[in-house]
């Protein structure tokens, strides 16, 4: 609601993330963008979150994973081949990707992949 704060309790084992799908919102702190995805790392024990006008958000949370991930535009992969091939099936309509309307009613084309090998970020527990 307009003019609203609260303080969420959250699993300190979990890593969050909060979509901004309308209004306005501050989380921990931080102005989080229209239709961006703001993250917070496992870790805390508390998510603080203000909105001045009102917000409409999505909250996702759960364990982090295990394993070493690539993650690059809408592809999560294991590594760097996994994401070109990922791109590639995007690009020519592969089943491997369900369809979808969007507001532009076409595909949105994947950007070229950067000039660089892709690699794995971290995914520890801070301490």
């Amino acid at each position: 609601a307009a003019g609203s704060a609260a303080q969420l309790p959250i699993k300190r084992e979990f890593e969050y993330g909060l979509l901004l799908v309308g209004g306005d919102l501050t989380a921990n702190g931080e102005e989080v963008p229209l239709a961006h995805l703001f993250y917070e790392a496992a870790g805390r024990r508390e998510l603080r979150i203000e909105s001045r006008g009102g917000a409409k958000f999505v909250m996702l949370g759960g364990t982090p994973f295990q394993e070493e991930i690539i993650m690059w535009w809408n592809f999560i992969g294991r590594s760097h081949e996994e994401i070109e091939e990922m791109r590639r099936d995007w690009e020519s309509g592969s089943k491997r990707f369900a369809d979808f309307a969007d507001q532009i009613h076409g595909q949105i084309p994947a950007p070229a992949m950067p000039n660089l090998r892709l690699t794995p970020r971290g995914n520890s527990l801070p301490s």
